[in-house]
C-alpha cells in the first residue's frame, strides 16, 4: 500500500454480526483500492470477532483489533493511533458504502486541496424497503464561506457525525484530536467541532454514497432518557460557542435552534411512549419545556410547517395535556398508515 493517497477506513464493531458482512463487503467492492481497513471489535459477545477475522484472512489490507468493551469512542481512537493513511474515513458496522465513495472523496480532495470532504447519504430501512436521500449540494467552501454556511449545513445533518466524510490524518495527529470516551452523547459532534477549527477548504459532494441503516424503535436514540435533554442542551451551547468564536452566530442561530427544537420534540415523543403515569409524564414534560423551550428561544426559532407552529403554540402555553395528546394521536395515525 502506498502511504500517499492511502485512506484508513475505521469500523468500530459491537455485536454486529447480523450486518457486518454487508459492511465489510462494501469496502472490498470500492473502485478505489489504496485503502487499509481497521475493524475494531469492542468486546462483542456474538460472532462479530470471528467474522472480522474471517475477512482479514481474505485481504491483507484488513487489520482486526480487539479490546474489552470500552465504547465506540475508545474503539475509534485505537484505530486512529495506528492509522497510516493520509486520510481517515469512518464507517459504522451496521451501515454500508456504495462502490464509488472512496474514489469520489479522494478525487474531490485532490482537485481542491480540501481538509474536509462531505458526501450526501441515504437513510435505508431494508425491512420496509424504504430509502430517503439526504444529498449535499456540490460546493467548494473556502475560508469564511464554510463558517457562514455552518448553521445551514448543521441543520441538514451533514456536520454532526463522522461518517460520509474524508479527514486529513495529519491534522488529527498534529492537533491530538480524538473522540471523548467520557461522553455518552455528542462525542461525534465534539470530535468534528475540534477538527473544523482547522478547515480552510471544505468540499460538499451531492451524491448519496453512504447508506445509513435505520431500524424503527430499536435505536438508543428512540428510548426515553431523563438526562438526554440536559446533554442535548450542553451540545447546543457548545455549537453556539463554536459559531460565536467564528463570528457566524447571528446567521446560524435560526438553524441551531431548529435542530435543538427537533431534538426536544423527539425527546417529548419518547417520553409520551414511555411506560409512565400521566402525572409523572406531565411533570417531566413541564421540566423539559421550562428549562429549554423558553419564550425567548421559541421566539427565535423559525417554524416552516403547520405542525411545528402548532407544537410551538402548545409549548409557549405549557399545555402539556394537549401536547401529550397531540403527540400520541400523531404517532397512532403514523402507525396505522404504515400498516
Amino acid at each position: 500500500m502506498e502511504s500517499k493517497g492511502l485512506i484508513s477506513v475505521i469500523v468500530p464493531v459491537y455485536n454486529a454480526q447480523e450486518y457486518l458482512k454487508k459492511c465489510l463487503d462494501s469496502v472490498l467492492e470500492q473502485t478505489y483500492s489504496n485503502w487499509e481497513l481497521f475493524v475494531i471489535d469492542d468486546g462483542s459477545i456474538d460472532q462479530s470477532l470471528a467474522v472480522c477475522q474471517e475477512y482479514a484472512k481474505k485481504d491483507s489490507r484488513i487489520q482486526v483489533l480487539h479490546q474489552e468493551n470500552a465504547g465506540v469512542s475508545a474503539a475509534r481512537n485505537l484505530a486512529i493511533d495506528l492509522a497510516q493513511g493520509e486520510f481517515l474515513c469512518f464507517l459504522d458496522a451496521d451501515d454500508w458504502i456504495l462502490p464509488g465513495l472512496l474514489e469520489s472523496l479522494i478525487q474531490t480532495q485532490r482537485e481542491h486541496g480540501a481538509q474536509l470532504v462531505v458526501t450526501g447519504y441515504s437513510k435505508v430501512d431494508p425491512l420496509k424497503g424504504e430509502k430517503k436521500d439526504w444529498p449535499a449540494v456540490n460546493a467548494v467552501l473556502r475560508d469564511r464561506e464554510f463558517f457562514e454556511r455552518f448553521g445551514e449545513l448543521y441543520d441538514k445533518t451533514l456536520l454532526s457525525g463522522p461518517c460520509f466524510k474524508l479527514y486529513e490524518n495529519a491534522v488529527i495527529q498534529r492537533e491530538g484530536i480524538r473522540f471523548d470516551p467520557a461522553l455518552s452523547l455528542g462525542e461525534d459532534l465534539t470530535f468534528n467541532l475540534q477538527y473544523y477549527e482547522f478547515c480552510k477548504t471544505v468540499c460538499l459532494v451531492e451524491d448519496c454514497l453512504y447508506c445509513y441503516r435505520t431500524v424503527a424503535d430499536t435505536s438508543l436514540t428512540t428510548r426515553f432518557n431523563p438526562q438526554k435533554s440536559a446533554l442535548q442542551f450542553q451540545l447546543y451551547q457548545k455549537v453556539r460557542e463554536f459559531c460565536r468564536r467564528h463570528d457566524c452566530l447571528e446567521q446560524s442561530t435560526p438553524y441551531l435552534n431548529a435542530v435543538f427544537f427537533r431534538q426536544s420534540y423527539l425527546q417529548l415523543q419518547s417520553l409520551c411512549a414511555a411506560p409512565l403515569g400521566r402525572r409523572e409524564r406531565d411533570r417531566l414534560m413541564r421540566d423539559v419545556l421550562k428549562q429549554y423551550m423558553t419564550a425567548e428561544f421559541l421566539a427565535q426559532t423559525q417554524m416552516q410547517s403547520l405542525h411545528n407552529r402548532l407544537v410551538r403554540w402548545m409549548m409557549r402555553r405549557r399545555a402539556v395535556h394537549l401536547l401529550g395528546a397531540f403527540i400520541k394521536m400523531k404517532d397512532a395515525l403514523k402507525h396505522r398508515i404504515r400498516r
